[in-house]
């Protein structure tokens, strides 16, 4: 998406307007830092419980306890909780995308009153969206994350329920092609539906851009 920097017209604002201006630019900076704070703090959050849970599931295997059991309930909680830490990084991002769109907005304003350092600003910032290329990226690889994630939940419970119904038998050939095919079923299954949300997301966020930019310079 292209964002044309071009003015046209010229507005006469007062310097009281200016000054709100300033004032609320300053304001969608301040919310923007605390958004990204918080995906900062989701990302040291996950990071923490990953050690914790590997650290308990090998005291409790060095305890000769059912392994198999503690490292699948393991795996479902680290699943459920990479699915949440996704999910709210979407919705910080497109709380980023109506930040940095307001921000654009105000130093357009700004500009049309005769601040141009505004466009300067403007040129650095780049696109105002939350969704930018590197950030898309980052958010692809968490979702073959919870894909991994989810492939290990499936395999590992259709193992315990091997396990249940035949406790004596070893895995056979057979029985591999079987947990093959299921985590590539969980796998699937859990990195469709992110990557279809992550579009609708990124998808709103263009539109938002575009409705909006368009629909002020058509004025």
């Amino acid at each position: 998406m292209t964002i044309n920097h071009d003015s046209n017209t010229q507005k006469n604002i007062t310097a009281p307007e200016v000054e709100y201006l300033l004032k609320e630019l300053e304001i969608q900076v301040v919310i923007e830092s605390k958004a990204r704070d918080r995906v900062e703090q989701m990302v040291n959050y996950f990071l923490t419980t990953i050690a914790a849970i590997i650290g308990a599931v090998l005291i409790v295997t060095e305890l000769k306890s059912d392994a198999l059991s503690v490292v699948f309930l393991a795996a479902l909680l680290l699943f459920v909780f990479s699915i949440f830490v996704f999910y709210r990084f979407l919705r910080l991002r497109r709380i980023i995308t109506h930040t940095k769109l307001n921000r654009y907005l105000i130093r357009k304003q700004l500009i049309e009153s005769g601040l141009d350092h505004a466009l300067f600003l403007i040129e650095i910032e780049g696109e105002p969206t939350g969704f930018s290329y590197r950030m898309v990226r980052n958010l692809k690889g968490l979702v073959f994350l919870c894909g991994l994630l989810g492939a290990l939940v499936v395999t590992l419970g259709l193992a315990m329920a091997s396990s249940y119904l035949d406790k004596i038998a070893p895995v056979s050939v057979n029985q591999s092609l079987v947990f093959i095919f299921a985590a590539i079923v969980g796998f699937g299954l859990t990195v469709i539906p992110l990557i279809v949300i992550l579009k609708n997301y990124r998808e709103y966020a263009e539109e938002l851009i575009g409705e909006k930019i368009n629909g002020r310079e058509s004025e």
